[in-house]
C-alpha cells in the first residue's frame, strides 16, 4: 500500500497540487499542534478535486483488460475529472475552481 501512496504523492506533486492538500488526501497531518488547533478545515473540496484528478490519471494508465474488471465509470464524471486533470496539468498553481 505504501507504494501506491508514494506514487499518488509523486503524481500529485508533479502536477503542482500543494503539499498540504496531498498530505490531507494521504491522511497525513504534519502541521504543528498550534496549526491543528486553529485550522479545523477538513479541505473536503480540495481533497475531492485531487482525488478526481488522481482517478482520471489512473484510469488512463490501466490496460483495457483491467478496466473490464471495474464497473464502467459514468462518462460525465470521467469528462469532469479529465477537465480537472488537464487544467491542473497546465497551470503553475493549484486551481480551486470547478
Amino acid at each position: 500500500m505504501h507504494g501506491l501512496r508514494k506514487s499518488a504523492k509523486t503524481f500529485m506533486s508533479e502536477i503542482l497540487i500543494p503539499a498540504n492538500i496531498f498530505e490531507k488526501v494521504l491522511s497525513h497531518d504534519s502541521r504543528s499542534a498550534v496549526e491543528r488547533t486553529y485550522d479545523k478545515n477538513e479541505y473536503l473540496v480540495e481533497k475531492f478535486k485531487a482525488l478526481c484528478i488522481w482517478n482520471y490519471y489512473l484510469s488512463t494508465q490501466l490496460p483495457s483488460e483491467y478496466k473490464e474488471l471495474f464497473a464502467k465509470m459514468d462518462d460525465e464524471a470521467v469528462a469532469k475529472c479529465k477537465a480537472m486533470y488537464e487544467k491542473q496539468a497546465s497551470v503553475d498553481i493549484f486551481d480551486f475552481s470547478f
